[in-house]
């Protein structure tokens, strides 16, 4: 499994070189653990491309890039206090359906209406 990069949510307090440089850095990592995964033999579950992490192009209708945007809404970062990295109920959907599909098989990631809580 590669990961999101739950830093992106930096971006909305400003920080935007911190997160520009956050997805760097999970770049990297996730390259490294999918070299190392490779050299195993097995799959990599794509959570990065489930989460959208790189896609950075401006939302037209709010504005924020896209990526910011879904770290908002598939995991805790942005609205819970203190920030927490985990994913959200929606997040955890996607993560699921990321491991079950395999390597490199996104899905059209669809947010379901409704509550959630944190756990």
């Amino acid at each position: 499994m590669n990961y999101y990069d739950p830093f992106l949510a930096a971006y909305l307090l400003g920080e935007t070189k911190l997160a520009s440089e956050s997805l760097t850095v999970t770049g990297a990592f996730n390259r490294m653990l999918e070299g190392v995964y490779q050299r195993a033999g097995d799959q990599v579950a794509d959570v990065q491309s489930a989460f959208q992490t790189l896609d950075t192009a401006t939302d037209p209708t709010t504005g924020l890039p896209v990526d910011v945007e879904l770290i908002c809404q598939l995991t805790w970062m942005c609205d819970y206090s203190p920030p927490n990295i985990h994913p959200n109920t929606s997040g955890i959907s996607g993560d699921r359906r990321s491991v079950r599909q395999g390597p490199r098989r996104g899905w059209p990631y669809q947010l379901s209406p409704g509550s959630e809580s944190h756990p």
